[in-house]
Parts: C-alpha cells; sequence; structure tokens
C-alpha cells in the first residue's frame, strides 16, 4: 500500500500587470513555487475548520484507528529489470493472446481502488465547503483537484490490474467522513464510474479511457469530467484530467508524466475559472 505525504506549502506568485489581466478576464493561472511560506488566509481556514470540528455539537469522529493496515505483509517485487520488448522477442512467432505478462508489472489494486486515492487528501474540500470568499474556495479546490496526481513520482512502474465489467469496490472511510463507490460500467470502450458523499462534499467523475501507443511512449487520455458539488454555497465544480504519458514503455527505464491543461468552472457562478497547465518535461529542458 502507497505511504501518502503532505504536499509542500505554496503561494502565488504573479505579477501586478498579470494579477490585473486575471481579474479582467475572471481567468487566473495557478503558478506553484516551493520553499515558500503558507499566506495568512490559508493558515486561518485550517486553523478556523480545526476549530469547528473540535467545537461542533456532533463532531465527527476522528479515528486513530481504523483497523486498516498500513503496510502490505510481503513486499512488493521490483520490475525495473523487466523489459517488453524483450518479451515480445523471446515469443516470436507465438500467439499473443496466450502470452503471460509477469504479474510484477501490476501493483495489487485494481484500477476502481486507483479512483479512491483522489480522495486521500478530503480535507481540502472539507476547508473549503467553510470558506465565505468564493476566489479562495476555487484555490482549495484547484489544489484538490491536482492532488490526485500525488502517487506518480513514486508508482510510476507499476499499473493497477484492469476491472472487468460490473466489477464494484466500495470503501467507508469513517476517519474522513465520507463513503465511496466506484464500478466498470463498460468494457468496450472501458469506462469507470464513481461516486463519494460526505456531510461537506459530494464527488464523483465517469472516466472514458484511451490510449495511442507512438512507438516509444504510450500516452493515457480522459475524456470524462471530474464533478464537485458543495453544498453550503451551492457551488458545482467540474474539471478535466490532463494527459498521462508513459515514456520507454518497452523498455526498463520506464518513467511517467503529466501534461497538459485543466480548467475548473463552477457551473453556478461563472465570476471565477481556474486553469492549472502541466508543463512537459521536454518543454523545461529546451
Amino acid at each position: 500500500m502507497a505511504e501518502y505525504f503532505d504536499a509542500s506549502e505554496v503561494i502565488v506568485c504573479e505579477s501586478s500587470s498579470e494579477a490585473e489581466a486575471s481579474d479582467e478576464s475572471g481567468l487566473s493561472d495557478i503558478t506553484t513555487t516551493s520553499n515558500s511560506e503558507p499566506d495568512e488566509g490559508h493558515t486561518t481556514a485550517t486553523l478556523n475548520y480545526r476549530a469547528s470540528l473540535s467545537t461542533a455539537d456532533n463532531p465527527s469522529p476522528v479515528l486513530t484507528n481504523t483497523g486498516r493496515r498500513t503496510v502490505l505483509p510481503a513486499t512488493g517485487a521490483g520490475n525495473s529489470h523487466i523489459g517488453i520488448m524483450n518479451i515480445l522477442y523471446n515469443n516470436i512467432g507465438k500467439d499473443l493472446s496466450r502470452i503471460s505478462m509477469p504479474v510484477a508489472l501490476n501493483e495489487p489494486l485494481s484500477l476502481l481502488q486507483r479512483l479512491s486515492e483522489e480522495l486521500e487528501y478530503s480535507e481540502l474540500l472539507d476547508i473549503a465547503n467553510t470558506i465565505d470568499d468564493p476566489y479562495e474556495r476555487m484555490v482549495y479546490v484547484a489544489v484538490f483537484s491536482i492532488s490526485g496526481y500525488a502517487w506518480a513520482s513514486w508508482r510510476n512502474r507499476y499499473k493497477p490490474f484492469n476491472p472487468v465489467l460490473g466489477e464494484t469496490y466500495e470503501s467507508h472511510r469513517a476517519d474522513r467522513g465520507f463513503k465511496f463507490l466506484s464500478e466498470q460500467v463498460c468494457h468496450h470502450p472501458p469506462l469507470s464510474a464513481c461516486h463519494a458523499e460526505s456531510k461537506n462534499f459530494t464527488f464523483w467523475q465517469d472516466q472514458r479511457w484511451k490510449n495511442k501507443f507512438w512507438g516509444k511512449s504510450m500516452e493515457v487520455i480522459s475524456s470524462g469530467l471530474v464533478n464537485v458539488s458543495l453544498p453550503r454555497y451551492g457551488d458545482h465544480y467540474e474539471w478535466n484530467k490532463v494527459v498521462t504519458c508513459i515514456h520507454n514503455v518497452l523498455s526498463q527505464e520506464r518513467w511517467l508524466e503529466h501534461y497538459g491543461e485543466v480548467v475548473i468552472k463552477n457551473t453556478k457562478d461563472d465570476s471565477c475559472t481556474c486553469k492549472i497547465t502541466f508543463v512537459k518535461v521536454n518543454t523545461l529542458i529546451h
């Protein structure tokens, strides 16, 4: 099971002219910089939310011992030595449908379970549901939208198992106050749907996955939208997902990156729209 870490504290840095342009258009770009201190508004909102949990009439239980395991009973096998090209080369002339890929290429999760990991930082939505400022709410929703990619830096060599048609996965997180349900609703093309409910938010999405193979790399493109509603303000946010690219897919030196633009819209209020750009590594190099 993966180990999760809190994201580094960041602030938004932009010049005054860029800020004025963003205010006029209602479209703001988020650029994160490391080694920065959190702004006062972020700290105040977090402290107020935590204080509200301790002073509420019926505070949500904070469970320290959930009964869930924190590590797998066996150490995961490394797969850096496995190259798909070598496997295909050793099976020239054979029926490809009868060739078994090494199980070490997979992690012990299905894609439906992987979808639930997008709620690992659900406290960001809990905080957003307590903030009166619509622009600050958008900031928390934006941070939540990119938190679902936190796993990419240390799990890029493994893929989840493909769920079968009709397979479901259910997770009750009493320690985080939400219930999650996902299902594989279509096999060709692959279509996964999920829904999560909490007193502070509702989260749902349906993802249609499409792969593009480019010879040395493979792109995983999702055409579905992610939706979040905050009941206190009646907000309904929706956004797309970026492209996931697996480089050197046929060799042992596989690595993963995300690129593209995420556009977050509040369908109930068009005064604020957020655009987040994931930049290609090659662009940074050149």
